[in-house]
């Protein structure tokens, strides 16, 4: 761990879970208002395992059912088919969070040190959420520069500073 890192204690005053919850929210509400005014968007090419902005958001909420199986305990989920238009994916997105928010509305910092395995290794579930949301926003941008890359419209930055989330 770095000098920066070691001198950065994970109990200070930080941004909380609820606030990336509703960041990241806006994040993906703003992204499939987008796709449903500019469906050809989720067409663009960008490489890699995802192919295309469809599959790439696809692979946003397949992350996210998988990390909130970790967090309530329950079972690890088989990929299913999802149907690739916007609302398809929206609503699965949308099942996704309303499983992430219930987990949300009981979490104490006793669940959030509790133990999970993942990947053959020991992770707090604090540790799972932290994925989820670094995740999300990661992947996000990602779709930002490919959208933009593609020669579609954009509209204002995404940054977080720029919304309502937090003071």
């Amino acid at each position: 761990m770095s000098g920066a890192a070691q001198s950065v204690s994970s109990r200070q005053p930080g941004v909380s879970f609820h606030e990336l919850f509703a960041y990241t929210d806006g994040l993906a509400q703003r992204w499939f208002a987008y796709f449903e005014q500019n469906p050809a968007a989720l067409d663009i090419e960008i490489g890699g395992r995802t192919g295309t902005l469809r599959e790439l958001i696809l692979h946003i909420s397949r992350a996210e059912e998988r990390l909130i199986a970790y967090l309530i305990n329950g079972p690890k989920p088989d990929e299913r088919h999802v149907e690739s238009g916007v609302g398809a994916l929206r609503a699965f997105y949308k099942e996704n969070r309303e499983k992430l928010a219930e987990f949300m509305s009981h979490m104490t910092e006793t669940t959030l040190n509790e133990q999970v395995e993942f990947y053959g290794r020991k992770v707090s579930k604090r540790k799972v959420l932290a994925q989820l949301y670094v995740h999300c926003v990661h992947h996000w941008a990602q779709v930002a520069i490919e959208v933009r890359q593609a020669g579609f419209p954009t509209s204002t930055p995404q940054d977080i500073i720029l919304t309502d989330v937090m003071e």
